[in-house]
């Protein structure tokens, strides 16, 4: 039975890194790299295709970020508006 369990100890300690949240900035830095990759044209195939899908799962996931902070902008704009329609009454 131990020997089952040293395979599960790097599975556990690879979770948190998925769920650690990547910055906007730090996704549209990947983004930006694996373009250059791909209009250096030395990639196979292969290669090209994998960072090209790579950067299109970074591309959804800083468009969700763009349009969770466009939803949070909005509710702040909609409080602000409120609270200065109680103060002009």
């Amino acid at each position: 039975m131990s020997a089952t369990s040293p395979p599960e100890t790097p599975t556990t300690s690879a979770a948190p890194a998925e769920t650690t949240e990547v910055s906007f900035e730090d996704i549209l830095g990947k983004i930006e790299a694996i373009v250059s990759k791909l209009e250096g044209g030395k990639l196979p195939l292969e290669e090209a295709l994998q960072q090209f899908e790579e950067g299109m799962a970074l591309a959804r996931q800083g468009n969700q970020r763009l349009e969770a902070a466009k939803l949070r902008i909005e509710e702040l704009n909609r409080d602000n508006t409120r609270t200065e329609l109680k103060v002009d009454e």
